[in-house]
C-alpha cells in the first residue's frame, strides 16, 4: 500500500509534468486545490520535497525527476 503522501506526490508530479507550457507551477497547485485533489498546504509541502529531492529545478524536470514521472505513470496505468 502506498502512503498517502507518496500517492499525492505522484499525482503532483504528473500534474506538473503534464501542465501546459503557459501554465505556471502555482497555477497547477491552485487547480489541484480547486478540484479538491490536493490541498494548497499539502501541495506546497510536496513541492518542497520534490525540489529538495532535485526532481524539479528552475521549473524543469531533471533526469531523475523524469524517471519518477515514469514511475508515477506506471503506477496509475490500468
Amino acid at each position: 500500500m502506498v502512503e498517502d503522501s507518496e500517492f499525492l506526490k505522484k499525482v503532483l508530479l504528473l500534474a506538473l509534468f503534464n501542465r501546459d507550457k503557459t501554465t505556471s507551477i502555482q497555477e497547477v497547485l491552485v487547480e489541484l486545490d480547486v478540484v479538491n485533489a490536493i490541498s494548497m498546504n499539502d501541495s506546497k509541502e510536496l513541492l518542497k520535497e520534490i525540489k529538495a529531492d532535485k526532481l524539479l529545478i528552475d521549473g524543469n524536470f531533471t533526469d531523475l525527476g523524469k524517471s519518477k514521472v515514469d514511475e508515477a505513470q506506471k503506477f496509475f496505468e490500468i
